[in-house]
C-alpha cells in the first residue's frame, strides 16, 4: 500500500515552475525573488510539510540577492546571511542521517550522501571561528551549494513528467511488476533520506529505532508502518520476483521503461547478480536497436547521449567496485563477446571509476588482492582502446531510434493532405519594413517621460480602495 504524503504545492507543475524560477537563467525577468516568496508561502502552510532542499535553496538564493543588493555598503550583514543559510543547508542535509546511538563525525556523514566534506569544514568555521569566512569564500560556497542541490533534487528524473505509459493489455503478472516499481518510485523521498539505512557500507549503524519497544496492537488501532519498515518491505518484494529467474527478463524491461536513478541504485545494491544481468540486458537491447530491432532503450532514451548519460554513468557509479574485481572473470565474457560503443563506454567510465578508489582500496586490502585490482585496470583500458573505434556508434543509434519513432507515428496518425506553402509576404511590404528600420535607426530618439509626483495623491494602507 502506498501511503499518501501531504506537500504544500497544487501539483508538479507548479513544482517545476518553482524550478525554472530559480534556476533558469534563460527567462526573460528574473523571478527568484517570486521564487523566494512562493517558499515562504509554502512555510505558511506548515513548514513540516515543505522538504530541506526547497527551504535551503531559497534561503541561499536570497543570500545571492542580498549579495547583489547590499554588499557595497554593508557587508557584515551579507556575511551573517552567507554564513547562517550554509550552516542551515549543512545541517539539514546531515541531520537526519545522524541515527546511531553514539554521534557519527561529520565528515563520515558527508561522505555517505556524496556532500564535499568542505562543506562541513565552512560549517564549523562559521558556528565557532571568531572571525566569519570571507565574502569571497562564501560567494563560492554558495554557488556550489545550488548546484548540489540542483544535481541531488531539481535535476532528478522523478520531477520529469513519466509520458510513456503502455496502452496495450498486459498480462496480470507484468501489471504487478508495474505496481511494484511503481511503488518504489513513490518511496524515492524516503530512499534518498534514509540512504544510510539501506545502502551499502551502513547496516551497521546502531539505529535509535533498535531500541524501541514495539507496542502491542491488541484493542488499538494499528500503527503506520516507519519509513525502514516500508524500505525493507519493497527490498523483500523485490527479491521475491528476482529470485524467480523466469520473471527476471519481464522484471528488467519493466524496470526499465520507468527507470529512475534512485532505484537503479537500490536494485543494483541489494539484488544479488542483478548488476551482471542487467548490464548483459542493457547490451541485447542496445544491439537489438542497431539492427533495426524495437527496443526498451530507444523507448526511454531517444538519443544515445541520454542513454549515456542518464543510465550508464548512473549504473557504473553503483557498482561495487570491491565485488566487480572480485566477479572480473564473469564481467570479462560480457565486454569482449559484445564489442559496441555501449561496451567502451562502460569499460572507460569502470576504469575511471576503480582508479578514484585505488588508494582506499590498497589500504584495506592484500597485497595480493591488489594486484587483481591492478589486472582489472589493465584489462579494461586495454577494452578501452580495442573498441574505441566504435565512437561513431552513436549517430547509427540515433538514426534508428528516430526511425522508428517516425514509422510508430506515421502509424498511429492518419494521412493528412499535405500542408500549402505559405504565401510570401509582397515586395512592397518588406520594402516597407526596411525603411521603418531604417528610420528607427537615423531618427533622434524622442525625449523620455520621467517620473512625477501626482497632484491629487495622498499615501492610503495596501489593499485599501
Amino acid at each position: 500500500m502506498v501511503h499518501p504524503r501531504i506537500v504544500p504545492w497544487y501539483n508538479e507543475d507548479e513544482l517545476k515552475e518553482l524550478k525554472d524560477w530559480f534556476y533558469n537563467k534563460e527567462l526573460a525577468t528574473d523571478m527568484r525573488f517570486r521564487a523566494i516568496q512562493r517558499v515562504k508561502s509554502y512555510q505558511s502552510k506548515g513548514s513540516q510539510y515543505l522538504p530541506h532542499v526547497i527551504d535551503s535553496t531559497a534561503q541561499i538564493t536570497n543570500s545571492i540577492l542580498l549579495d547583489e543588493e547590499r554588499s557595497q555598503y554593508d557587508k557584515f550583514s551579507v556575511k551573517l546571511s552567507y554564513t547562517m543559510s550554509l550552516i542551515r543547508f549543512v545541517n539539514g542535509i546531515l541531520d537526519p542521517t545522524q541515527q546511531s546511538q553514539f554521534a557519527i563525525p561529520l565528515h563520515t556523514l558527508a561522505k555517505r550522501v556524496g556532500l564535499p566534506s568542505w562543506f562541513v569544514d565552512l560549517r564549523h568555521w562559521g558556528t565557532h571561528e571568531r572571525e566569519l569566512p570571507s565574502l569571497e569564500m562564501l560567494r563560492i560556497a554558495a554557488k556550489d551549494a545550488l548546484v548540489w542541490l540542483w544535481d541531488h533534487y531539481w535535476n532528478d528524473d522523478e520531477l520529469e513528467e513519466e509520458d510513456e505509459e503502455e496502452e496495450n493489455v498486459e498480462d496480470e503478472h507484468t501489471v504487478s511488476l508495474r505496481q511494484l516499481i511503481q511503488r518504489g518510485k513513490s518511496l524515492q523521498n524516503l530512499f534518498k533520506e534514509y540512504q544510510w539505512y539501506w545502502e551499502e557500507g551502513s547496516t551497521n549503524l546502531i539505529s535509535s529505532t533498535n531500541f524501541q519497544a514495539e507496542e502491542s496492537s491488541h484493542g488499538k488501532r494499528r500503527r503506520e508502518p516507519t519509513p525502514q519498515e516500508q524500505i525493507d518491505a519493497f527490498v523483500s518484494d523485490c527479491k521475491d520476483v528476482w529470485n524467480n529467474k523466469d520473471h527476471r527478463e519481464k522484471f528488467m524491461n519493466v524496470f526499465t521503461l520507468q527507470y529512475t536513478p534512485t532505484l537503479l541504485r537500490v536494485l543494483v545494491m541489494k539484488l544479488q547478480g542483478f548488476s551482471q544481468e542487467f548490464f548483459q540486458f542493457i547490451l541485447q537491447n542496445y544491439k537489438d536497436q542497431l539492427a533495426k530491432t524495437p527496443s526498451v532503450l530507444s523507448q526511454r532514451f531517444s538519443t544515445w547521449e541520454s542513454l549515456e548519460r542518464k543510465l550508464l554513468s548512473k549504473f557504473v557509479s553503483s557498482v561495487n567496485t570491491n565485488q566487480f574485481v572480485s566477479a572480473w572473470s564473469s564481467w570479462e565474457p560480457l565486454i569482449s563477446e559484445n564489442p559496441s560503443l555501449l561496451s567502451y563506454s562502460f569499460c572507460q567510465l569502470m576504469s575511471n571509476r576503480l582508479a578514484d578508489n585505488r588508494d582506499s582500496f590498497k589500504k584495506k586490502k592484500k597485497k595480493r588482492q591488489f594486484v587483481s585490482y591492478q589486472e582489472v585496470e589493465s584489462g579494461l583500458s586495454e577494452y578501452v582502446a580495442k573498441y574505441s573505434s566504435f565512437i561513431r556508434e552513436a549517430e547509427s543509434y540515433n538514426k534508428q531510434v528516430q526511425a522508428h519513432a517516425k514509422a510508430q507515428l506515421k502509424a498511429e496518425v492518419p494521412m493528412q493532405a499535405p500542408a500549402t506553402d505559405p504565401i510570401p509576404k509582397d515586395m512592397s511590404d518588406i520594402l516597407k519594413d526596411l525603411e521603418s528600420l531604417k528610420r528607427r535607426h537615423t531618427d533622434p530618439p524622442k525625449t523620455k517621460a520621467q517620473w512625477c509626483q501626482h497632484p491629487d495623491w495622498s499615501p492610503r494602507p495596501f489593499g485599501t480602495l
